[in-house]
């Protein structure tokens, strides 16, 4: 049986995530007034990236600083607009840096492999092994 409170509920809910979220939507269609030529796909991904930002970033101010609402709403519209525009340069560069990622690991394991193979390297027990002014002979 459905509750009788439900609509008001569901109503109270939209209202409560959209005042949550509406500073930051604010900030990024703005960022997105002055771009030209993106893919819908490309807005979304960005408009998404800077409303996420701003509810985090904005949560984060409040319990910490605790300002007034106008002052918390203008830094995470401010905070929706940077990330808005850094989202681009972020992507390339995550993927550039994935990318190597996989060759990365296994130049590293492989030369660690072979440098304990030719019995060059020995890896270090504790941090007193890794600096060489101290000596255990030392303590003795």
């Amino acid at each position: 049986m459905p509750s009788p409170h439900l609509p008001s509920e569901v109503i109270e809910t939209v209202s409560t995530a959209g005042s949550a979220l509406g500073p930051a939507a604010i900030g990024a269609a703005v960022s997105q007034a002055f771009k030209r030529g993106l893919t819908y796909s490309e807005r979304l991904i960005q408009m998404t990236v800077g409303i996420c930002v701003s509810y985090f970033v904005g949560g984060a101010l409040n319990a910490i600083f605790q300002p007034s609402p106008f002052v918390a709403q203008a830094i995470s519209f401010v905070f929706a607009m940077v990330a808005y525009e850094a989202t681009p340069g972020f992507i390339s560069n995550a993927a550039q840096a994935l990318a190597g990622l996989p060759w990365a690991i296994r130049d590293r394991v492989l030369d660690k492999a072979a440098d304990v193979a030719a019995g060059g390297v020995k890896a270090a027990a504790n941090d007193n092994e890794l600096d060489p002014s101290s000596s255990r002979s030392e303590i003795r």
